[in-house]
């Protein structure tokens, strides 16, 4: 059973790209008519993504790093052995979403008018 969950992980990841192309396709496709013609598009990349990326941390923290297991005053979290300051447990969990997330900053064309996402 974890080797299937590990699969649905690894099938999530490959859906983006695949979204990410049929987005690409409409936007070329469109490109002279209205532009929230690929409306559909977009937001399917980004749920698509959003999934791909969030099934991947929960896994980095809890089934690769063994995190989110013990909830013992002192290791709150964390897993029952740990090798290193508990500090450093919290700074990885903290930057691996952060890491994971930042495409979401790739989102925003900062100042170019013609970003989708600027029109909000």
């Amino acid at each position: 059973m974890k080797q299937l969950v590990n699969a649905g992980k690894y099938f999530s990841d490959l859906m983006v790209p695949l979204v990410a192309l049929q987005l690409t396709k409409q936007a070329d496709h469109t490109r002279n008519q209205h532009k929230y013609n690929t409306d559909f598009w977009l937001w399917a990349y980004v749920f698509t993504h959003f999934v791909a990326t969030t099934y991947s941390y929960v896994w980095d923290i809890y089934m690769d790093w063994g995190l989110m297991r013990c909830w013992e005053a002192g290791k709150w979290a964390l897993r029952d052995k740990i090798s290193y300051p508990q500090n450093f447990y919290y700074f990885a969990i903290f930057a691996d979403f952060v890491l994971r997330y930042i495409w979401l900053l790739g989102m925003f064309v900062f100042g170019d008018p013609n970003s989708t996402f600027n029109d909000f």
